[in-house]
Formats: C-alpha cells, structure tokens, sequence
C-alpha cells in the first residue's frame, strides 16, 4: 500500500483501518469528498479581432488566465487534460487545450491557456453585429471549457469515478463575470 506524503492524509487512512477495518466507510460517508473547485476565468489578452471590419473572416487569439482553488479537505483534485473553444453568437472564433493538472489539498493555482482561431468566417449579419458591438463595448464572448478527471485518491482509485467537468463562462472583452460549473 503506497501512502500520500501528506501526513493528515497518512493519519486518516490508519485510523479508519484500525477503527473500522478500512477506510472505505470514510471515502463513501464523508460530505467533502464531492466538492469541486472553484473557477475563475479572466481574460488576459487577445487579438485578432479588429479586422472583422475588413473581410468577411478573422484569426483571433484569446490568452486565458484560469484560477482553481482545491478546497477538499482530503484529496487533491487532478485533471489530465481538456479542451476549451471561444465563440460568438454559437461561432467557434478560438479553440485550444487546456493542460493537465493537479493540485494538492487545500490549495489554489493559476494557469494560461492559449486559443486561436485560423480563418473563421462570419456571415455579413455577424459581423456587422460584432463590428457594432465592438465599437459600443458591449461585445461578448463565450468560453466553453471541458476538463477531464480520472480517479484521484492515492490510495482508493475503485472509490473515485472518472468524468468531464463543463465549466461555461461569458466574457465581456475586457470584463469577467459568473461561472456556470456542470459536472458530467
């Protein structure tokens, strides 16, 4: 049995083994376990779009700064890989892979994501419509990411199921607003 080298984790597993003959009662009891992390989504730079104007197709790059805060008492939260797609008015403008991660219990990260689009062609009405919003400020993108987990207990990986965490957020360029966070 390999054991985290985190000591209250290493403290757990003992005692429920001795007190209840295996930590299974814990895992499938305790209300913490299901809490996800939370998300924050901001839109660090972006470029590409100003040419809407000009032609009928655009080649933007949106750089994402995402902040995760694990604040399970007990597990780290581990992600192996995702993807995430930037659109306007259900237009893909933007797509990339988010990178794998984990994070130990308790503790928060920050990570960039980078996204472009080659070519994207918009009809005449969208881009009249974003050229309009753009010039008003109130042009908004969507950020559509999907992150995939596996079990992530060092110990107990059959107590632990695997699925797609959708993460949806809509962004003013240039502003931030409310998460909406789906678990699969």
């Amino acid at each position: 049995m390999r054991f985290s080298g985190d000591p209250l984790t290493r403290f757990l597993y003992k005692s429920h083994t001795v007190l209840f003959g295996g930590p299974r009662v814990f895992y499938t009891q305790h209300p913490l376990r299901v809490y996800v992390p939370e998300y924050t989504i901001d839109l660090a730079a972006f470029e590409g779009l100003n040419n809407a104007t000009l032609g009928h197709t655009v080649s933007p790059a949106f750089d994402l700064t995402v902040h995760v805060e694990n604040r399970r008492f007990f597990e780290a939260w581990c992600h192996n890989q995702g993807e995430v797609v930037i659109s306007y008015s259900g237009v893909a403008l933007a797509w990339g892979r988010v990178p794998g991660f984990c994070l130990r219990r308790r503790s928060a990260a920050n990570f960039t994501v980078v996204t472009w689009g080659q070519k994207v062609y918009l009809s005449d009405d969208l881009r009249k419509r974003l050229t309009r919003e753009w010039h008003t400020g109130t042009a908004k993108v969507d950020v559509d990411m999907k992150l995939h987990y596996y079990p992530n207990c060092p110990f107990l990986p059959m107590m632990s199921r695997s699925g797609t965490l959708s993460i949806w957020h809509e962004l003013m360029l240039g502003d931030t607003r409310e998460i909406e966070i789906n678990v699969l």
